[in-house]
């Protein structure tokens, strides 16, 4: 067997990651930030967009999977933080075509202490989303399908949100399907 072969497999295997090829979505906003995923934003692909709006993360992400593509939106809450999605009609520009995405509710996990068990709770559109625990930040996330097949771009103008009882307006989102060879964890 080929001696660089080996080597590199071993450095894979004590580094626990590999190197694998990727289509993803990259995000864009003027105020956000953008990051990877994995092992704490060190690892992966720069797929997440984060806006810091006083003690409330947004994070937006676009992935497809099965030919189907999705929008992800949580909200991590600090203490004294409060968000709500008030009733909005979100439009996607996919491809030079208009979709629009239905927002419903927004579900809190929250480890039960001790256990592997989960709680469950959905908060309806203009429920106030807020930390309730004695947890550093309380979050609450939702992914909503685009109703189109084979999509290159997204862009989404104009989610309203309100954080602490002030109105913010987030800046145009765009997330272009690129792709490339990315260092993944194989545990992190």
């Amino acid at each position: 067997m080929d001696k660089k072969f080996i080597l590199i497999m071993v450095g894979m295997f004590l580094s626990s990651c590999a190197v694998l090829h990727e289509e993803y979505f990259y995000p864009r906003a003027s105020g956000a930030t953008v990051e990877k995923k994995w092992c704490r934003g060190k690892v992966g692909v720069d797929n997440q967009l984060i806006f810091s709006l006083s003690n409330v993360d947004v994070t937006l992400e676009v992935w497809e999977y099965n030919g189907v593509t999705r929008l992800g939106v949580s909200f991590n809450v600090s203490q004294g933080g409060a968000v709500v999605w008030p009733s909005q009609t979100v439009i996607a520009f996919t491809d030079s075509r208009q979709k629009e995405i239905k927002v419903n509710s927004f579900t809190r996990l929250r480890r039960v202490s001790g256990t592997d068990d989960l709680l469950k709770k959905d908060f309806p559109v203009n429920s106030v989303m807020n930390n309730s625990s004695l947890d550093e930040a309380e979050t609450y996330y939702e992914s909503f399908e685009i109703p189109e097949k084979i999509i290159e771009e997204v862009k989404i103008s104009e989610i309203r949100l309100l954080i602490n009882g002030i109105e913010n307006v987030l800046s145009d989102l765009t997330f272009t399907k690129k792709t490339g060879l990315f260092l993944h964890p194989l545990n992190c």
